[in-house]
């Protein structure tokens, strides 16, 4: 399983590079107090796996988009819970924004769970596509091989 995260990780990222560029640099990543503050606001099943998100400034000057990859849940409410309990064990990756390419980026990971925060923010039912197809793809030449 945290084979496949990892994959969909890397999948989402790659996505990311096809929308428009920010130009001023964030000072500061989104802490976990302000994430948990937030908290989940959707989540949806993608490539196999849920993914929970929130919009929000999280207490900094940009827009964010967090992701959260959920491991449990075979239902809707049952992947929000576990989401839920998956926040509040989050631990910080990345102290500083990273750039890759067009988006600057945190990394969080709670267990076997990864997040970020990404801004500009991505609409979600294009990364939530394009993860799923990339998903897709990396599953299935895992398999061939």
């Amino acid at each position: 399983m945290k084979r496949q995260l990892f994959i969909a990780a890397i999948a989402w990222s790659m996505a990311l590079v096809t929308h428009a560029a920010q130009t001023n640099e964030p000072q500061s990543c989104p802490s976990i107090a302000s994430l948990k503050q937030t908290g989940i606001q959707h989540i949806k099943k993608v490539g196999g796996l849920w993914f929970a998100w929130s919009n929000s400034q999280f207490n900094t000057q940009h827009q964010w988009l967090f992701g959260l990859f959920v491991l449990d849940g075979n239902t809707e409410s049952e992947a929000m819970e576990s989401a839920a309990k998956t926040l509040n064990n989050l631990s910080v990756e990345t102290d500083k924004p990273e750039l890759d390419k067009e988006r600057w980026g945190c990394f969080y990971t709670s267990g076997d769970s990864i997040g970020v925060t990404l801004t500009p923010p991505l609409p979600m039912d294009v990364a939530s596509s394009l993860l799923n197809l990339r998903y897709q793809r990396s599953f299935l030449k895992k398999q061939i091989q």
